[in-house]
């Protein structure tokens, strides 16, 4: 009896399968060469020019820092300000140097000093994605990654050598994985711990970037509304929860190793109590304004970052952000829209009483 012999081929291949997965992978290869596309055009508008304008009083004190850890080793000068900002400059303006020599090329200090924040405003977009992604799908993470490459004042903020940019990169990165985490767990995934555990590294890098811990509080109230739904599995419980305080600790020295010396102590405090402030002012509106923290409601008025809102953040940002708002109270965005809200709970809502406000302070709101 002859063998019947069926072609491999069409056993093997399920055309609607084939034609799903072709499209998927398609997709993600388009989404990509998106996010690529758009760091470039982000890095493009923030590095041109860099060095064209001179350097603020605040740039001053951390050249002089750099130069002063270059001269002496690690120092508490500058202390009021973490150290992973200045080491990356001081890195970046030893580079410089030998690149200059070597090439006859003519970087300037300005430039060199500026070009980390440059760096990470551009990873920002990237991380941006990835955290909107996640909360809200692919789509709208590409919006927001492409406003952010594009906002004047995003690129202007991320083209002066302060430490909101990294606090914002760092703030985001830690918020992805942390949503990452929680995604993974509710799923049924085994490795969702890991996600958490870079999410406290995250964390770590955000306050050596800036001194604001409180920002930890997003993340934290985000968890526990979840821990009273019976069906939950994205549980911490009280020893992993010491382990991602222990590992957050860790990272944060290492990235700001200068917070075991005493001299830096002692210029937080002396920050910290306002016997440092060199901005005794602010001008809003034609009038001059008491620019302290502590002032409170007879600083810099309540009204400031709405007005910024208004008036400095671009026409398109504006339409989108207008779109979004009303969505963002619907049930169908998911729980992740949680998120946002406690964002601006203990962000956007105590800066607009404090008296003390700068508009680079609205990077991590915008």
């Amino acid at each position: 009896m002859p063998v019947q012999i069926q072609p491999a081929t069409t056993a093997a291949i399920d055309p609607e399968k084939f034609t799903d997965k072709f499209f998927f992978s398609s997709r993600r290869h388009i989404i990509s060469a998106a996010i690529i596309l758009l760091m470039l055009i982000g890095f493009g508008l923030r590095v041109g020019n860099l060095g064209a304008e001179s350097l603020s009083e605040d740039e001053l004190n951390k050249l002089q820092t750099v130069a002063d850890y270059r001269a002496n080793g690690l120092s508490g000068r500058n202390g009021e300000h973490p150290f992973l900002m200045k080491g990356m400059q001081t890195i970046s303006i030893a580079v410089v140097e030998k690149l200059n020599n070597v090439s006859n090329s003519k970087i300037s200090d300005e430039a060199a000093l500026r070009f980390p924040t440059v760096l990470i405003g551009t990873l920002t977009i990237l991380v941006l994605f990835l955290l909107v992604s996640e909360l809200f799908g692919a789509s709208i993470g590409l919006i927001a990654a492409a406003l952010w490459a594009c906002e004047p004042s995003a690129i202007g903020f991320d083209r002066i050598a302060k430490e909101d940019s990294f606090l914002l990169m760092f703030f985001l990165l830690g918020c992805f994985f942390w949503m990452r985490g929680q995604t993974v767990a509710e799923r049924g995934g085994t490795n969702w711990l890991k996600y958490m555990w870079c999410a406290a590294a995250a964390f770590g890098a955000m306050i050596a970037s800036k001194y604001l811990p409180h920002l930890l509080a997003v993340s934290a109230a985000y968890y526990q509304i979840f821990q009273a739904i019976p069906a939950t599995k994205w549980r911490l419980g009280k020893v992993r929860w010491l382990q991602f305080v222990v590992i957050l600790g860790i990272c944060f020295i290492i990235f700001n190793p200068t917070i075991l010396l005493p001299e830096t102590w002692r210029e937080m405090l002396t920050f910290s109590g306002e016997k440092r402030i060199g901005h005794d002012s602010y001008e809003f509106y034609g009038t001059l304004y008491k620019n302290q923290v502590t002032a409170w409601l007879a600083g810099v008025p309540w009204t400031f970052y709405y007005v910024f809102i208004l008036f400095k953040t671009s026409v398109l940002t504006l339409v989108f952000f207008l779109i979004g708002l009303p969505s963002i109270f619907r049930r169908k965005f998911g729980d992740g829209r949680y998120l946002i809200f406690f964002w601006a709970l203990f962000w956007f809502m105590p800066f607009t009483v404090l008296g003390g406000k700068f508009t680079r302070y609205f990077a991590i709101g915008e």
